[in-house]
């Protein structure tokens, strides 16, 4: 094998082969790269896939998002407020795990174009409860139609049964990575 470029990240190497019949390694082609982590050539596949996956789908909805007058992380904020109508600032901060100002700064947005109010608790000044307004119902509503087509796109030849068990595979690979980072913080 003749090595024209090689890079390393995250214990990665990418490779350009000279020769196919190298490519027999434990590795996966793509776009001319031999990519290959300790011959786990499964590793290799799920740490370009996923992340392609997500931005794919990512660009995809800030291009709808844009389109229904929302910019990027409203439309979640947006969400989050139509199932928890009259909640406090605080909560949708600890929610996306959000710093004080960068919330406040969403929810103004929200305020500034019509989708959200914001008003003082009589009960407690120090607290702020968010409200949807009919704008943010009607924004809500098309962003519901953006994420079902987006779903649709991702999930097309997909069988019912498939569907579900992809799914449950991706909040399994979830699940054991968010136990070891809870294993590993303690």
């Amino acid at each position: 094998m003749v090595i024209r470029r090689g890079i390393w990240h995250n214990n990665l190497i990418a490779v350009r082969s000279a020769f196919s019949d190298d490519l027999s390694r434990t590795g996966v082609v793509a776009g001319g790269l031999l990519l290959f982590r300790n011959g786990c050539k499964n590793m290799d596949t799920i740490w370009r896939l996923l992340p392609r996956l997500y931005y794919s789908a990512r660009k995809y909805l800030f291009t709808r998002a844009r389109e229904c007058g929302m910019e990027k992380g409203q439309p979640r904020i947006l969400d989050y407020v139509h199932v928890n109508d009259g909640c406090i600032q605080r909560e949708i901060r600890d929610e996306f795990s959000l710093d004080a100002s960068s919330i406040s700064n969403l929810l103004s947005k929200l305020e500034e174009n019509g989708t959200l109010r914001r008003e003082r608790n009589p009960l407690s000044t120090r607290e702020v409860n968010v409200y949807i307004t009919d704008k943010g119902r009607e924004v809500q509503k098309r962003m519901e139609v953006v994420y079902d087509e987006l779903e649709q796109i991702i999930f097309q030849g997909f069988s019912p049964e498939e569907k579900e068990q992809c799914i449950h595979y991706l909040s399994r690979l979830t699940k054991n990575m968010m136990s070891y980072r809870k294993d590993e913080s303690q």
